[in-house]
Protein backbone atom coordinates (compact mmCIF):
# COMPACT_ATOMS: atom_id res chain seq x y z
CA UNK A 1 0.00 0.00 0.00
CA UNK A 2 1.77 3.54 -1.33
CA UNK A 3 0.87 7.04 0.51
CA UNK A 4 -0.18 8.19 -3.24
CA UNK A 5 -2.60 5.70 -3.41
CA UNK A 6 -4.06 6.94 0.12
CA UNK A 7 -4.22 10.53 -1.03
CA UNK A 8 -5.78 9.64 -4.21
CA UNK A 9 -8.48 7.48 -2.13
CA UNK A 10 -8.82 11.08 0.27
CA UNK A 11 -9.30 12.99 -2.74
CA UNK A 12 -11.84 11.11 -4.41
CA UNK A 13 -13.96 10.21 -1.45
CA UNK A 14 -14.39 14.13 -0.91
CA UNK A 15 -15.11 14.61 -4.60
CA UNK A 16 -16.95 10.94 -5.45
CA UNK A 17 -16.61 12.10 -8.92
CA UNK A 18 -13.62 9.93 -11.23
CA UNK A 19 -13.31 12.94 -13.80
CA UNK A 20 -12.99 16.22 -11.50
CA UNK A 21 -10.77 14.08 -8.93
CA UNK A 22 -8.33 13.17 -12.02
CA UNK A 23 -8.21 16.64 -13.32
CA UNK A 24 -7.66 18.07 -9.54
CA UNK A 25 -4.74 15.45 -9.87
CA UNK A 26 -3.59 16.12 -12.78
CA UNK A 27 -3.78 12.80 -13.83
CA UNK A 28 -6.08 10.64 -16.16
CA UNK A 29 -9.37 9.12 -14.89
CA UNK A 30 -8.25 5.41 -16.21
CA UNK A 31 -5.06 5.87 -13.87
CA UNK A 32 -6.91 7.18 -11.04
CA UNK A 33 -9.39 4.63 -11.01
CA UNK A 34 -6.77 1.83 -11.73
CA UNK A 35 -4.72 3.04 -8.54
CA UNK A 36 -8.15 2.89 -6.53
CA UNK A 37 -8.78 -0.43 -7.77
CA UNK A 38 -5.13 -1.92 -6.61
CA UNK A 39 -6.06 -0.49 -3.47
CA UNK A 40 -9.09 -2.13 -3.04
CA UNK A 41 -7.40 -5.42 -4.27
CA UNK A 42 -4.55 -5.12 -1.42
CA UNK A 43 -7.83 -4.01 1.12
CA UNK A 44 -9.91 -7.09 -0.25
CA UNK A 45 -13.09 -5.12 -0.08
CA UNK A 46 -14.59 -2.57 -2.64
CA UNK A 47 -14.44 1.26 -0.66
CA UNK A 48 -16.91 2.72 -3.11
CA UNK A 49 -20.62 2.14 -4.98
CA UNK A 50 -19.82 3.14 -9.10
CA UNK A 51 -21.95 4.12 -10.82
CA UNK A 52 -21.46 5.88 -14.62
CA UNK A 53 -21.43 9.72 -13.03
CA UNK A 54 -20.04 9.23 -9.49
CA UNK A 55 -18.21 7.08 -7.29
CA UNK A 56 -19.70 7.30 -3.66
CA UNK A 57 -18.41 5.71 -0.61
CA UNK A 58 -19.86 2.29 0.84
CA UNK A 59 -19.80 1.84 5.03
CA UNK A 60 -16.23 0.26 4.06
CA UNK A 61 -15.28 3.31 2.34
CA UNK A 62 -16.22 5.61 5.28
CA UNK A 63 -14.91 3.52 7.75
CA UNK A 64 -11.99 3.29 5.76
CA UNK A 65 -11.64 7.14 5.03
CA UNK A 66 -11.62 8.14 8.31
CA UNK A 67 -8.55 5.71 9.36
CA UNK A 68 -6.60 7.60 6.34
CA UNK A 69 -7.86 11.15 6.86
CA UNK A 70 -6.42 10.76 10.22
CA UNK A 71 -3.29 9.18 9.07
CA UNK A 72 -2.29 11.87 6.43
CA UNK A 73 -3.18 14.81 9.05
CA UNK A 74 -0.79 13.46 11.33
CA UNK A 75 1.86 12.76 8.34
CA UNK A 76 1.35 16.57 7.13
CA UNK A 77 1.49 17.58 11.17
CA UNK A 78 4.68 16.29 11.28
CA UNK A 79 5.93 17.38 7.64
CA UNK A 80 4.81 20.92 9.03
CA UNK A 81 6.91 20.78 12.11
CA UNK A 82 10.49 19.71 10.41
CA UNK A 83 9.70 22.48 7.38
CA UNK A 84 8.12 25.40 9.15
CA UNK A 85 9.91 25.66 12.58
CA UNK A 86 8.67 29.32 13.13
CA UNK A 87 4.83 28.21 12.74
CA UNK A 88 3.15 28.40 16.30
CA UNK A 89 2.57 24.94 17.69
CA UNK A 90 -0.64 24.14 19.65
CA UNK A 91 -0.96 20.42 20.87
CA UNK A 92 -4.36 19.10 22.26
CA UNK A 93 -4.84 15.21 23.54
CA UNK A 94 -7.93 13.09 22.90
CA UNK A 95 -9.22 9.35 23.97
CA UNK A 96 -11.21 9.16 20.96
CA UNK A 97 -10.29 10.97 17.27
CA UNK A 98 -13.21 10.29 15.37
CA UNK A 99 -15.56 12.83 17.01
CA UNK A 100 -12.85 15.18 16.40
CA UNK A 101 -11.22 14.54 13.48
CA UNK A 102 -13.64 16.80 10.87
CA UNK A 103 -13.40 19.81 13.29
CA UNK A 104 -9.77 19.70 13.22
CA UNK A 105 -9.08 19.13 9.62
CA UNK A 106 -11.45 22.01 9.17
CA UNK A 107 -9.16 24.31 12.09
CA UNK A 108 -6.11 23.14 10.17
CA UNK A 109 -7.51 24.34 6.77
CA UNK A 110 -8.54 27.87 7.89
CA UNK A 111 -5.56 28.73 10.01
CA UNK A 112 -2.25 27.05 8.14
CA UNK A 113 -0.08 29.41 9.67
CA UNK A 114 -0.72 27.00 13.13
CA UNK A 115 0.84 23.81 13.33
CA UNK A 116 -1.84 21.40 15.49
CA UNK A 117 -0.75 18.31 16.80
CA UNK A 118 -2.47 15.90 18.17
CA UNK A 119 -2.50 12.50 20.95
CA UNK A 120 -4.64 9.70 21.55
CA UNK A 121 -4.05 8.93 25.45
CA UNK A 122 -5.80 6.56 27.85
CA UNK A 123 -7.89 7.95 30.80
CA UNK A 124 -4.70 6.77 33.28
CA UNK A 125 -2.42 9.60 30.97
CA UNK A 126 -5.22 12.42 31.32
CA UNK A 127 -5.84 11.47 35.05
CA UNK A 128 -1.86 11.28 35.81
CA UNK A 129 -0.65 13.84 33.50
CA UNK A 130 2.08 16.49 35.33
CA UNK A 131 1.13 20.19 35.65
CA UNK A 132 0.83 22.61 33.43
CA UNK A 133 -0.82 20.34 31.53
CA UNK A 134 1.38 19.14 29.04
CA UNK A 135 -1.69 19.82 25.59
CA UNK A 136 -3.29 23.44 25.70
CA UNK A 137 -6.13 21.49 25.47
CA UNK A 138 -8.02 18.12 25.93
CA UNK A 139 -10.76 16.81 23.71
CA UNK A 140 -12.98 14.46 24.94
CA UNK A 141 -15.89 13.74 27.87
CA UNK A 142 -16.12 16.11 30.41
CA UNK A 143 -17.12 13.31 32.69
CA UNK A 144 -13.71 11.47 32.52
CA UNK A 145 -12.12 15.06 33.43
CA UNK A 146 -11.10 15.99 37.09
CA UNK A 147 -13.03 19.52 37.47
CA UNK A 148 -10.98 20.69 40.37
CA UNK A 149 -8.02 20.70 37.90
CA UNK A 150 -9.77 21.45 34.76
CA UNK A 151 -12.63 23.91 33.47
CA UNK A 152 -14.47 22.86 30.63
CA UNK A 153 -16.61 23.62 27.38
CA UNK A 154 -19.00 21.72 26.18
CA UNK A 155 -19.57 21.95 22.60
CA UNK A 156 -22.61 18.83 22.34
CA UNK A 157 -25.55 17.83 24.71
CA UNK A 158 -24.78 15.46 26.96
CA UNK A 159 -25.70 11.79 25.18
CA UNK A 160 -27.41 9.16 26.71
CA UNK A 161 -26.48 5.51 26.29
CA UNK A 162 -27.66 3.08 23.41
CA UNK A 163 -27.11 -0.52 23.05
CA UNK A 164 -25.81 -1.65 19.37
CA UNK A 165 -26.61 -5.09 18.91
CA UNK A 166 -27.74 -7.01 15.21
CA UNK A 167 -30.74 -6.79 13.96
CA UNK A 168 -31.15 -10.43 14.31
CA UNK A 169 -31.05 -10.66 18.17
CA UNK A 170 -34.60 -11.58 19.42
CA UNK A 171 -34.65 -7.76 20.96
CA UNK A 172 -33.85 -6.19 18.24
CA UNK A 173 -37.34 -5.04 17.99
CA UNK A 174 -37.94 -2.82 21.26
CA UNK A 175 -38.58 0.44 21.69
CA UNK A 176 -35.50 0.60 25.01
CA UNK A 177 -34.11 -1.32 27.60
CA UNK A 178 -32.70 -2.22 30.74
CA UNK A 179 -29.27 -3.13 30.83
CA UNK A 180 -30.10 -5.79 33.35
CA UNK A 181 -32.04 -7.94 30.32
CA UNK A 182 -28.69 -8.12 29.09
CA UNK A 183 -26.23 -9.66 31.76
CA UNK A 184 -26.74 -12.95 29.91
CA UNK A 185 -25.18 -11.46 26.61
CA UNK A 186 -21.58 -11.25 25.48
CA UNK A 187 -20.21 -7.96 25.60
CA UNK A 188 -18.23 -5.84 22.82
CA UNK A 189 -15.42 -3.15 23.96
CA UNK A 190 -13.30 -1.21 21.65
CA UNK A 191 -10.68 -1.33 23.70
CA UNK A 192 -9.38 -2.37 26.74
CA UNK A 193 -8.89 -0.90 30.38
CA UNK A 194 -7.81 2.72 30.57
CA UNK A 195 -10.72 3.47 27.68
CA UNK A 196 -13.03 5.93 27.83
CA UNK A 197 -15.43 4.12 26.21
CA UNK A 198 -14.57 0.70 28.12
CA UNK A 199 -14.99 2.67 31.54
CA UNK A 200 -18.26 3.79 30.24
CA UNK A 201 -19.37 0.19 29.38
CA UNK A 202 -17.83 -1.35 32.87
CA UNK A 203 -19.29 1.09 34.87
CA UNK A 204 -23.14 1.28 33.45
CA UNK A 205 -23.04 -2.84 33.94
CA UNK A 206 -21.90 -2.53 37.37
CA UNK A 207 -24.26 0.14 38.26
CA UNK A 208 -27.27 -2.51 36.65
CA UNK A 209 -25.41 -5.08 39.30
CA UNK A 210 -23.58 -7.52 36.84
CA UNK A 211 -20.24 -7.91 35.26
CA UNK A 212 -20.32 -8.65 31.46
CA UNK A 213 -19.58 -12.72 31.17
CA UNK A 214 -17.34 -12.41 28.45
CA UNK A 215 -16.46 -9.58 26.83
CA UNK A 216 -14.64 -9.46 23.09
CA UNK A 217 -11.93 -6.61 22.14
CA UNK A 218 -10.76 -4.74 19.08
CA UNK A 219 -10.98 -1.93 17.37
CA UNK A 220 -13.60 0.20 15.58
CA UNK A 221 -13.98 -2.56 12.24
CA UNK A 222 -13.66 -5.52 14.58
CA UNK A 223 -17.04 -3.81 17.05
CA UNK A 224 -19.18 -3.78 13.70
CA UNK A 225 -18.41 -7.02 12.51
CA UNK A 226 -18.95 -8.65 15.62
CA UNK A 227 -22.09 -6.99 16.42
CA UNK A 228 -23.20 -7.69 12.98
CA UNK A 229 -22.51 -11.33 13.19
CA UNK A 230 -24.48 -11.19 16.52
CA UNK A 231 -21.68 -12.44 18.59
CA UNK A 232 -22.45 -10.08 21.37
CA UNK A 233 -23.72 -6.29 21.97
CA UNK A 234 -21.79 -2.93 22.40
CA UNK A 235 -22.80 -0.16 24.89
CA UNK A 236 -22.02 3.59 23.16
CA UNK A 237 -23.66 6.76 21.96
CA UNK A 238 -25.59 7.78 19.29
CA UNK A 239 -23.10 10.29 18.48
CA UNK A 240 -20.68 7.17 19.05
CA UNK A 241 -22.35 5.09 16.70
CA UNK A 242 -23.00 8.19 14.16
CA UNK A 243 -19.26 9.01 13.94
CA UNK A 244 -17.74 5.47 13.97
CA UNK A 245 -20.02 5.01 10.58
CA UNK A 246 -22.14 1.67 12.14
CA UNK A 247 -24.58 0.34 9.69
CA UNK A 248 -27.45 0.72 10.73
CA UNK A 249 -28.96 -1.40 8.34
CA UNK A 250 -27.81 -4.19 10.00
CA UNK A 251 -27.26 -2.82 13.31
CA UNK A 252 -30.38 -1.23 15.67
CA UNK A 253 -28.87 0.93 18.05
CA UNK A 254 -31.71 0.95 21.06
CA UNK A 255 -32.23 3.41 24.20
CA UNK A 256 -31.25 2.47 27.61
CA UNK A 257 -33.79 3.17 29.99
CA UNK A 258 -31.84 2.11 33.07
CA UNK A 259 -29.19 2.76 34.18
CA UNK A 260 -28.53 5.90 32.85
CA UNK A 261 -24.64 7.79 32.53
CA UNK A 262 -24.58 10.42 30.80
CA UNK A 263 -21.16 11.54 28.12
CA UNK A 264 -20.52 15.36 27.07
CA UNK A 265 -18.37 15.93 24.39
CA UNK A 266 -16.16 19.04 25.70
CA UNK A 267 -13.22 20.79 25.25
CA UNK A 268 -10.80 21.27 28.81
CA UNK A 269 -8.30 23.04 29.95
CA UNK A 270 -6.30 23.51 33.28
CA UNK A 271 -7.99 25.73 35.70
CA UNK A 272 -7.35 29.40 36.35
CA UNK A 273 -4.70 29.44 32.57
CA UNK A 274 -5.52 32.28 30.53
CA UNK A 275 -5.71 31.36 27.23
CA UNK A 276 -3.84 32.97 24.55
CA UNK A 277 -4.52 34.19 21.54
CA UNK A 278 -3.64 31.23 19.60
CA UNK A 279 -6.06 29.15 21.84
CA UNK A 280 -8.76 31.57 22.56
CA UNK A 281 -9.22 31.16 18.81
CA UNK A 282 -8.81 27.29 18.33
CA UNK A 283 -11.57 27.52 21.01
CA UNK A 284 -13.73 29.78 19.65
CA UNK A 285 -13.90 28.07 15.98
CA UNK A 286 -14.55 24.44 17.53
CA UNK A 287 -17.44 25.87 19.09
CA UNK A 288 -18.41 27.59 16.44
CA UNK A 289 -17.89 24.14 13.68
CA UNK A 290 -20.13 22.22 15.84
CA UNK A 291 -22.95 24.67 15.93
CA UNK A 292 -22.76 24.50 12.45
CA UNK A 293 -21.96 21.23 11.84
CA UNK A 294 -23.43 19.33 14.96
CA UNK A 295 -22.73 15.50 15.11
CA UNK A 296 -26.37 14.27 14.65
CA UNK A 297 -29.69 16.17 15.87
CA UNK A 298 -29.66 16.63 19.48
CA UNK A 299 -33.53 16.18 19.44
CA UNK A 300 -32.25 12.07 18.40
CA UNK A 301 -29.98 11.97 21.70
Amino acid sequence: MELLQLRYFAELANMEYLSKTAEKLMISPPSLSSTIKKLENELGTQLFDRSRQQMRLNENGRIFYRYVQTALNTLDCGVLTLTQTNCPILKVALTSFPVWIDMIYAYEQSHPEVVLEYTVITLDELNNAPSPFPWNFFLGIIEDVDTGRFQSHKVFPPERPVVLMSVHNPLAGRSDIRLEELKDENFISVRRENSSAHNFMMALCRQAGFEPRKVYYGDYLMRVKLVQQNRGVNITTMVGATVNAIPLDTITAIPLSSPIMTRTQAISWEQDKLLSDMEQTFLDFAVGYFKEYPLMDPKKL
